[in-house]
Order: C-alpha cells, then sequence, then structure tokens
C-alpha cells in the first residue's frame, strides 16, 4: 500500500517514525540488525534495510 493512501492520521505516524530514524540513529554508537526474511526467501524487512543504509552513511558500526 502506498503510504498517501493510509488515513491522515495513519500518514502522520508514517512521517513522525521515517523522520525519526536518522536522529534516532544519529545518536547511538552502533546499530544491530537482523536482516532474516522477513516475507519469504531472501526478502528483509525494509525498514530494517532503512536504517542499516542509514548507519552506513553515517559510518556507524552495523552489525547484520
Amino acid at each position: 500500500m502506498h503510504w498517501r493512501a493510509l488515513p491522515c492520521h495513519r500518514r502522520k505516524k508514517v512521517a513522525w517514525i521515517y523522520r525519526s530514524k536518522p536522529a534516532a540513529i544519529g545518536r547511538v554508537d552502533i546499530v544491530m540488525a537482523n536482516v532474516s526474511d522477513f516475507r519469504g526467501a531472501r526478502d528483509p524487512d525494509s525498514d530494517t534495510a532503512l536504517e542499516i543504509g542509514f548507519a552506513a552513511a553515517l559510518v556507524k558500526r552495523h552489525f547484520n
């Protein structure tokens, strides 16, 4: 489902979660992520992948 199809209160929550991730990851020293299959074979959770990407971009130590 595209985020614009969500009801207004859900869109605000999704936007808040998305904006809060970089700030939260910026405050930590390491990121530990579980990238096991989420929705089937070779399909990790997209939010987890996003968090790993933020950590890598900020040159944080990350463990997958």
